[in-house]
C-alpha cells in the first residue's frame, strides 16, 4: 500500500517537473525571441544610424571636391559636382552617391547664369551637395543628408601679355617678317579673335592661334612655324609652308596643299584635304571633336591713362609728366629731354595735341620711358630709337595709346588713334619695346637688326617689309585685372553647415 502510494507521488512530481520544465523551456524561448528581435531592431536602427553618418561625411566630401573643382578651373567653373550624373563614395557596407549643384552671384549677390559668360565675374558661390545611401531592408528611410557651403571667390589672374603679337580683330603678316622665341624659351605666339593672314617668307616660333577665326597661309606664302596652327575656323596652307607642331581646326575643315609639312598630327571637326596624310602613320584625324583654342576667351588686357593706372607707374619710381607749359609744341624736345633723364618717365599727351609724329630724329633712352598719347603715335623718314643707359643696361619703352582713347574697342578698320612705323625706321635690341593701342597697328619698313617686345591692338596688326621682333614679355604696369585671364580662384569658407533643404 505504501509502495503504490509513494509510486503515484513520484509519477506525479515527475510530471510537475515535466510541465515547469517545459514551462521554463517556453520562457526561455520566448526571451529568446525578445531577444532576437531587439536586436534585429537595434542592428537596423544602428545601420540607419551609420547611413546617416556616412551621408553627413559623403555629402561634405562633395562640399570639398567641389571647392577643388572650382580652384582649379579657369574659364569655366562648373555647374554641378560632378559634371554629370553622381559621384560614387566608397564607404563599404553603405554604397552612396553624391552630387553638388552650385549658385554663383556676382558682386551685388545677384545670381549668375550657369555655364558662366564671358563677361560674367563671379564673386561667391553657394554649394549645395546631397548624399544617399541605399536603403537597408526594412527600414522606412534611407540616409540622405544635404551639406551647403557659401564661398567668397577670389579670382587668381593670368599673364595678359604672354603672346608676341596680339590683334583682337586680325592679324595680316606682310613680307619677309620673322619672329623669334624668347631667350627664355618662351614661345613667340600670335593671338587673333579674327582671322589670321600670311604674306610671304615668314619665320614663327611658336604658335599661331585663331580660337573665333581662320588661319589662311595662300596666295604665295612660304613659311615655318614651330609650334601650331589652331583654330576654331578653316586652316588653309598653300607653297612651302612648314609647321613643326599639329594644325588643328576645332570646328571646321583643314586645307593643306603645295609643298606643306606637318611634324605632329592634323585634326579636323570636318574634313581634311592634304597629300600627307597616311593610315599607316594614323596622322590625319577628320570628323573628331576637339577642345577649342587654349587661348579662347583670352581677353584684350586695358591699359588705360586715367590716375587709378598712372598712379602705378609713379609709385614704382616713374616720374609722371606732360607737355611743358600745356603747350603741344613742347612735345618732341620735352619726350628728348625726359628720355635722356636717368629718372623713368611716363610722359602723357593729351588728344588735343595729335599724334606724337617722329620724324628724322634719334631718341637716346637712359631710362625706362612710357609714351601715353591719346592721338597716336607714329614714325616717317629715317627715325631711330637707341639706348644710351649706363652699362649697356636693357631697357623697357612703352609705346601706349591708352585703352580710354576711344568710346569702344575694337576701333572700326582704318580709325582712331593709330600707331604706325615707316621709311627706316630702326631701335636697338637692347630697347624692350610694347606697342600698344586699341586701335590699329601697322610696322613696316623696320631696319633695326631685330627689335625685341611685343604688338598688342584692340584692333587690326599689320606687319611687313622685313620686320624681325624677338618677343621678350614687358610686364606693363596699371593693367585693369578683370581684363586679364582667370587661372582659378582662390576659395575662402564663410560658412559650411547641415541643412534639411
Amino acid at each position: 500500500m505504501l509502495r503504490r502510494i509513494r509510486s503515484v507521488l513520484e509519477n506525479r512530481e515527475a510530471g510537475s517537473v515535466l510541465i515547469v520544465t517545459m514551462m521554463i523551456v517556453l520562457i526561455a524561448g520566448g526571451l529568446t525571441i525578445v531577444v532576437l528581435q531587439s536586436s534585429m531592431l537595434t542592428n537596423r536602427d544602428s545601420g540607419v544610424d551609420r547611413q546617416r553618418t556616412v551621408a553627413v561625411d559623403a555629402a561634405e566630401s562633395g562640399i570639398d571636391a567641389t571647392y577643388a573643382a572650382i580652384q582649379s578651373s579657369s574659364l569655366n567653373p562648373p555647374c554641378t559636382y560632378p559634371s554629370t550624373g553622381t559621384s560614387d563614395v566608397k564607404a563599404f557596407p553603405d554604397p552612396t552617391q553624391v552630387q553638388a549643384t552650385i549658385t554663383y552671384y556676382d558682386k551685388n549677390q545677384t545670381p549668375l547664369a550657369c555655364p558662366l559668360s564671358a563677361s560674367a565675374v563671379p564673386a561667391a558661390a553657394l554649394i549645395k551637395s546631397t548624399a544617399t545611401t541605399q536603403a537597408i531592408a526594412g527600414a522606412t528611410n534611407r540616409g540622405v543628408r544635404t551639406m551647403e557651403a557659401y564661398v567668397s571667390l577670389v579670382p587668381i589672374y593670368g599673364n595678359g601679355f604672354n603672346r608676341a603679337i596680339y590683334g583682337k580683330t586680325t592679324i595680316i603678316d606682310g613680307n619677309k617678317s620673322a619672329v623669334y622665341q624668347n631667350s627664355d624659351g618662351s614661345s613667340a605666339d600670335l593671338y587673333s579673335d579674327g582671322d589670321i593672314i600670311c604674306g610671304n617668307n615668314e619665320v614663327f616660333q611658336g604658335s599661331v592661334i585663331a580660337p573665333n577665326g581662320n588661319i589662311n597661309f595662300q596666295n604665295g606664302c612660304s613659311a615655318t612655324v614651330s609650334g601650331d596652327l589652331w583654330a576654331s575656323g578653316t586652316v588653309t596652307t598653300q607653297s612651302n609652308v612648314t609647321i613643326n607642331g599639329r594644325v588643328i581646326s576645332s570646328g571646321t575643315n583643314v586645307n593643306l596643299s603645295g609643298n606643306t609639312s606637318v611634324g605632329q598630327t592634323v585634326i579636323a571637326n570636318g574634313t581634311i584635304a592634304w597629300s600627307g596624310c597616311s593610315a599607316s602613320k594614323n596622322n590625319c584625324l577628320q570628323n573628331m571633336k576637339t577642345s577649342a583654342p587654349p587661348a579662347q576667351k583670352q581677353p584684350f588686357p586695358i591699359l588705360r591713362g586715367t590716375s587709378s593706372t598712372t598712379d602705378q607707374w609713379v609709385a614704382a619710381g616713374y616720374q609722371l609728366k606732360g607737355p611743358t607749359a600745356g603747350s603741344c609744341s613742347n612735345v618732341m624736345s620735352d619726350i628728348a629731354a625726359y628720355a635722356g633723364s636717368t629718372t623713368p618717365t611716363l610722359y602723357e599727351v593729351p588728344a588735343s595735341c595729335g599724334a606724337v609724329a617722329f620724324s628724322k630724329t634719334n631718341i637716346n633712352f637712359k631710362s625706362n620711358f612710357a609714351l601715353f598719347a591719346y592721338g597716336g603715335i607714329n614714325t616717317s623718314n629715317s627715325v631711330s630709337f637707341t639706348n644710351g643707359a649706363a652699362g649697356g643696361k636693357t631697357l623697357n619703352l612703352y609705346m601706349v595709346v591708352p585703352y580710354d582713347a576711344v568710346a569702344s574697342v575694337p576701333c572700326a578698320s582704318g580709325a582712331g588713334p593709330v600707331i604706325s612705323t615707316s621709311q627706316q625706321f630702326s631701335m636697338d635690341s637692347s630697347l624692350n619695346v610694347l606697342w600698344y593701342t586699341p586701335c590699329d597697328i601697322s610696322l613696316s619698313n623696320n631696319t633695326s637688326t631685330n627689335m625685341h617686345g611685343q604688338i598688342f591692338s584692340g584692333s587690326t596688326v599689320t606687319v611687313g617689309n622685313n620686320m624681325s621682333m624677338t618677343f621678350v614679355n614687358t610686364n606693363p604696369l596699371g593693367i585693369d585685372p578683370t581684363s586679364l585671364p582667370t587661372l582659378s580662384y582662390r576659395v575662402d569658407i564663410l560658412y559650411k553647415r547641415e541643412t534639411h533643404s
